[in-house]
């Protein structure tokens, strides 16, 4: 008997397995619709993300921005290393300068590439050379009009450009940015929807931009002429007045839960928890190392912290019991530079020893941590004394071979 045309029926095929196998070709045809609805669904969803996301971002709003957390959340125990002073290891030349008074406070320090500094002081940069030469640069008067412009923070790049904010006023005050290459015009631009108020501080990434730091506005600038200023607001709790680069060119500030915050040049938030809360100070060593100068329990640490977050905190011991320690800055050599509330400051080297050196009574510092310093390409320290002493101390060393290491 011939099969007729469509049929499914195969020649010996019995009843009972033609049932059986429409009902496999049936669930299988089943199980392929689902599998192509389950991508379908997915696709619709992968999509819509897609959109989403790109809606979130189209309204450039900091406060969406992934949050990156650095290091570890797990905060390993610290190693401790109890450092003992080495007297003579080192000869600690200080030459001092004293170059304002209180009514003309010294706004920011930024070391040159040549082992000088420049400060912003008063209406005038001024330049101070190794060979203690000092040079008075006035800012350009755009406006024409004889008005004197104030520096307000200073950072120097590798080129040798100045960058930093200004305040001059007309009928009231106009601030702004500007740029001062070696050799070249100043370029300058007035921000006036918000006032760059004392406490700005500047720093200069890699790339050759700089960032800018408004304390009174939680905002920060990142400018490079002749593209536009870029601001980022901050989000709520960073504390500004004191604010460091890393290497790569992110900037970080401390926030009021104890922690690090930061920024890149991208405008996504950085998040970092070393376990080591309010320190005096912080600053970023050349190999990305964070480094503390903290207090606890009346005993004085400067704290390591690699970017894995394994911390070493190195104790200091001293003949007169435990001073603290407010100021820290890393060399490129390993060894660090330090300055203790008794007004003594110091070389730290991670094989258990530090060599220190009084400063002279006229010099005097804060000692919470608010202190302008800076180390030179040359390895010395520039600090500068409270407005009230109206100096600044240029710290030099060089090592006593004869000392045997401890």
């Amino acid at each position: 008997m011939g099969l007729a045309h469509g049929s499914s029926c195969r020649p010996g095929e019995g009843s009972v397995a033609r049932a059986a196998r429409r009902r496999r070709l049936h669930s299988t045809s089943i199980t392929i619709r689902h599998s192509r609805t389950r991508r379908l669904l997915a696709l619709i969803t992968l999509v819509a993300a897609v959109f989403l996301f790109a809606g979130g971002c189209s309204q450039h709003n900091p406060n969406q921005n992934v949050t990156h957390v650095i290091g570890l959340q797990h905060q390993p125990s610290p190693k401790i290393v109890v450092v003992h002073p080495l007297p003579g290891r080192f000869t600690f030349r200080i030459h001092m300068f004293s170059i304002t008074n209180q009514d003309d406070p010294i706004e920011d320090i930024a070391p040159d590439k040549y082992g000088g500094t420049w400060l912003a002081l008063g209406s005038r940069l001024v330049h101070i050379q190794t060979d203690s030469h000092i040079t008075n640069v006035f800012l350009p008067d755009r406006s024409k009009q004889m008005f004197s412009w104030s520096p307000l923070c200073l950072a120097v790049g590798h080129d040798g450009t100045i960058w930093g904010a200004y305040v001059y006023t007309i009928s009231s005050p106009i601030t702004g940015f500007f740029e001062l290459p070696p050799h070249g015009e100043m370029s300058a631009l007035d921000y006036q929807s918000t006032s760059i108020e004392q406490g700005a501080t500047a720093s200069v990434r890699p790339d050759g931009s700089a960032w800018f730091v408004l304390p009174g506005s939680e905002r920060i600038a990142l400018w490079r002429p002749p593209k536009p200023v870029r601001y980022f607001q901050l989000r709520t709790g960073a504390i500004l007045y004191k604010t460091r680069p890393d290497p790569s060119g992110d900037l970080w500030y401390q926030t009021t839960d104890g922690k690090f915050g930061g920024i890149n040049a991208e405008g996504t938030h950085l998040q970092r928890d070393v376990g080591f809360y309010f320190p005096y100070d912080f600053a970023f060593g050349a190999d990305g190392a964070l480094w503390l100068a903290q207090a606890r329990s009346g005993h004085r640490f400067i704290v390591k912290v690699s970017n894995k977050n394994s911390a070493v905190q190195y104790l200091l011991r001293a003949n007169k019991g435990d001073v603290p320690v407010t100021l820290v800055r890393p060399r490129s050599d390993g060894l660090t530079w330090f300055w203790q509330s008794d007004n003594r400051a110091g070389l730290l080297s991670s094989a258990g020893w530090y060599d220190s050196v009084a400063l002279p009574k006229s010099m005097q510092l804060s000692t919470l941590g608010l202190n302008l310093a800076a180390v030179s390409s040359d390895k010395s320290l520039w600090i500068v004394g409270t407005s009230s002493c109206g100096c600044i101390a240029h710290i030099s060393v060089e090592e006593n071979r004869a000392q045997p290491r401890s």
